[in-house]
């Protein structure tokens, strides 16, 4: 089921991304301007790249888009049944974790000095 809504959310994505590129490039016949038939122009078929490039963007900024969604909801789900089960714990793993970003970001920007 998260496959299928996930290629259907890409599709009408898509869907609309190309129709809302496509319809500025038909405007007042722009694409006249950029005939590869003419002189002085290097674009190949710039339809095409334009429905190339919307089919790239939508799926790599989906696929980032729900990996984060998906972290989010994990963090969150598993901080509840963690507060549930023992709250001590909880709150010795919320200092760990951030006692270990502290020290990332620490090391990270003396890193970034080299």
């Amino acid at each position: 089921f998260y496959r299928y809504m996930r290629m259907m959310l890409a599709l009408q994505w898509r869907g609309y991304l190309c129709k809302f590129f496509l319809e500025r490039y038909l405007a007042r016949q722009a694409y006249y301007k950029l005939d590869s038939n003419s002189a002085g122009t290097d674009i190949d078929n710039p339809d095409q790249r334009i429905t190339e490039d919307v089919d790239y963007f939508t799926a790599e900024s989906l696929s980032f888009l729900l990996d984060i969604l998906g972290g989010i909801l994990d963090l969150f789900s598993f901080a509840a049944i963690l507060w549930t089960t023992s709250r001590q714990l909880m709150g010795s793993l919320l200092a760990y974790a951030l006692v270990g970003t502290l020290i990332a970001v620490v090391v990270g920007q003396r890193l970034m000095a080299i």
